[in-house]
């Protein structure tokens, strides 16, 4: 067992009892088999309170890679540019995350070079110049 607050976004948990577990609507077919054989859940980023956590499940149905890098500083740019080539040249689509002290930033929407991208943070989503700087940004 471990401790709430030793949780991050993307890490998975298994179950092997799901009486706990809590939707906020009808479970769909897909997700009911997917707790029932005790697949990982997703930890998200959102705020959950009362030592709840928030998790998704995952469908399997879109045959992509889901990759997560925790980068905990920030990493050189021809670093960055180079992992990009790699993922790109790989014959399954990969949806790469980079995890910063702040929050998460595709790997995909950083390598376009615009000016402000999307962090996804606990408290939301918000434009920023440098996911590893702490100044928020702005609600996009």
């Amino acid at each position: 067992m471990c401790s709430t607050s030793s949780l991050r976004a993307h890490d998975l948990l298994w179950f092997d009892n799901c009486s706990s577990f809590q939707c906020d609507g009808p479970l769909p077919n897909w997700a009911a088999t997917v707790l029932r054989e005790q697949q990982p859940v997703v930890v998200r980023r959102a705020v959950a309170s009362n030592n709840e956590i928030a998790v998704g499940l995952r469908g399997h149905s879109r045959g992509h890679l889901d990759i997560l890098m925790r980068f905990p500083e920030e990493p050189d740019r021809a670093e960055l540019d180079s992992l990009t080539r790699l993922f790109a040249e790989l014959p399954v689509r990969c949806d790469v995350q980079m995890e910063t002290p702040h929050g998460g930033v595709a790997l995909a929407e950083w390598a376009r070079g615009e000016r402000r991208m999307l962090l996804k943070t606990t408290r939301g989503p918000v434009l920023v110049a440098n996911p590893w700087q702490s100044d928020q940004g702005e609600q996009p």
